[in-house]
């Protein structure tokens, strides 16, 4: 079987180096520079810090999902897991003695930075995908099958953006009856007209 660099198990290595990173720089930055921790302690409270983030992905589902199909809805659920942990953390600050105790900045700052990597590596990934999959087909321009869509609403949004990751397809546009969607793009494709202009565009678009 060959290597498979976005297994879960590598999803999983990705997302914890990433929280560890965001610790060590928002302790840099709610310490001016000079984390105070010394040698193991440091190591431990970050340690910590990445197995319970690991744990609330796990507890939220994010394992399960494929970095390159990410959507809005994956996206919120990873707010959502990594706000829930923060929390957690935060409440966790006023049992604990005075001197072991995470700044209340350093959470903050550890929860934006380590949200902001985690939708920005599975971005980064579906962008790759997307590269991946638009690369030149063997077909040529004229053999690519050339498609129209009828109904420019989300569910011909997300179809036009899957399919445009097809390289032997090309979206000639949308057909849709509401004026207000005349001319604008939709999922990567344009909005020609209404479909009652089927056959003249069919025609004039040497539509397949």
């Amino acid at each position: 079987m060959p290597y498979d660099p976005y297994s879960r198990t590598n999803q999983q290595t990705i997302d914890g180096v990433v929280v560890g990173v965001a610790f060590y720089f928002a302790s840099l930055i709610g310490y001016a520079g000079k984390i105070p921790l010394e040698g193991y302690r440091f190591w431990a409270v970050l340690l910590a810090i990445v197995a319970g983030r690991l744990i609330s992905n796990f507890l939220f589902g994010l394992h399960r999902i494929q970095w390159r199909y990410i959507g809005l809805r994956d996206a919120f659920r990873t707010g959502q897991s990594y706000v829930a942990f923060s929390g957690v953390l935060l409440g966790i600050q006023f049992v604990l003695p005075s001197n072991v105790r995470i700044p209340i900045s350093i959470i903050a700052a550890e929860l934006l930075l380590a949200l902001l990597g985690a939708l920005g590596i599975r971005i980064l990934r579906r962008h790759i995908y997307e590269v991946e999959s638009k690369r030149p087909h063997p077909l040529n321009k004229e053999e690519r099958r050339r498609l129209l869509l009828i109904g420019a609403g989300m569910i011909g949004a997300n179809v036009a953006r899957e399919m445009a990751t097809d390289s032997t397809v090309h979206i000639v546009g949308f057909l849709d009856d509401d004026p207000r969607k005349l001319g604008s793009v939709i999922g990567g494709a344009t909005v020609l007209g209404a479909t009652s202009l089927l056959a003249e565009i069919v025609r004039t678009q040497k539509v397949d």
